[in-house]
């Protein structure tokens, strides 16, 4: 899936920059290992991989110790925690994040467990950032092209825009199928943010901007990452090389289609939309209550009337608690 690079841009993947992957796992240890094993495959020397077990509470992290025990590959390559409890999606990927700050690597692929990589995945990240680093810009996180795992060319998504005033996001290529329209990386000028399911940044970006904020229990969390982030003069990448095969909420339920979403995914959404807005946009809760309007109605249309008052509720709570 490579393309054609500069010279400075190759040399710059080949010099052995150190890259740490963080996967979270939530009571779903069956695409976790088959994630690692996945990643494993990658062709790139320095790699190593960080899984946090989040406090599932049903055996996984004891079987994906079995599993990393058994397998030759894994090594010296995989590192396993246990959270001792499950606080969420940023703080448990925090956990994998401040080891591999700890252990010196140079970047950290933050990675969905429920998704498999391809084995030229890093060597293509480390040349897109190699491009940014030669054109003198602050490019934080670079994001993949999402595409369904198990539907060729079906795309989740390629990034996310943000509409300011109603508070509601959007995968920009999803349900599409992947013909190369989103082939250009200077699409990242048009995103505001890169998919949470992949997220590639470098030790430098987490220095200046900080971790995941701990605030978001479950989603939103990358739209705060990038939205700290371009208030210090960074800027997102894109690389369309990369791409990732994604089950889609296989852990909570979450998914594109809105009809098709958890009751868990649909809280935790919402309560992380109103954190959100409170601690970046707080001018603009008059249209984010309204646009609600909306989704309640939508939700009573499917006959999802039951989840309305825990999504009323996970809204007020949002608006009140930020860390």
């Amino acid at each position: 899936m490579s393309t054609s690079e500069s010279p400075r841009s190759e040399a710059c993947a080949r010099r052995g920059s150190s890259v740490a992957v963080a996967i979270l796992n939530f009571r779903n240890f069956a695409d976790t290992i088959a994630c690692i094993e996945s990643v494993l495959r990658v062709d790139w020397p320095q790699l190593h991989v960080y899984v946090v077990d989040n406090a599932s509470g049903n055996g996984s992290a004891e079987e994906i110790g079995t599993f990393l025990a058994g397998s030759e590959s894994a090594q010296g390559r995989v590192s396993l925690f246990e959270s001792p409890r499950n606080d969420g999606f940023a703080s448990g990927n925090n956990i994998a994040i401040r080891h591999a700050m700890d252990d010196g690597f140079d970047y950290v692929w933050v990675l969905n467990n429920d998704t498999i990589v391809e084995a030229d995945s890093v060597a293509c990240f480390l040349r897109a950032a190699a491009r940014y680093q030669s054109s003198g810009r602050k490019v934080g996180p670079i994001g993949a092209k999402i595409v369904d795992y198990g539907r060729e060319g079906a795309i989740q998504g390629v990034g996310g825009s943000y509409n300011v005033i109603t508070g509601r996001v959007q995968h920009v290529g999803g349900g599409q199928l992947d013909r190369g329209q989103f082939d250009d990386p200077a699409l990242a000028e048009e995103l505001d943010y890169p998919l949470g399911v992949s997220m590639f940044v470098s030790r430098h970006f987490i220095e200046e901007v900080g971790l995941l904020s701990e605030d978001y229990f479950l989603y939103f969390e990358e739209i705060d990452w990038c939205r700290r982030a371009r208030r210090l003069g960074w800027s997102i990448g894109y690389c369309p090389d990369v791409r990732v095969m994604h089950k889609q909420g296989a852990s909570i339920g979450s998914n594109t289609d809105a009809t098709l979403r958890s009751e868990l995914s649909d809280v935790a959404g919402m309560k992380s939309r109103f954190t959100f807005i409170r601690k970046h946009h707080p001018w603009t809760l008059p249209f984010a209550c309204a646009s609600l309007a909306v989704v309640v109605a939508n939700r009573i249309r499917r006959g999802q009337g039951a989840r309305i008052f825990a999504m009323l509720a996970a809204a007020w709570n949002g608006l009140r608690y930020v860390r």
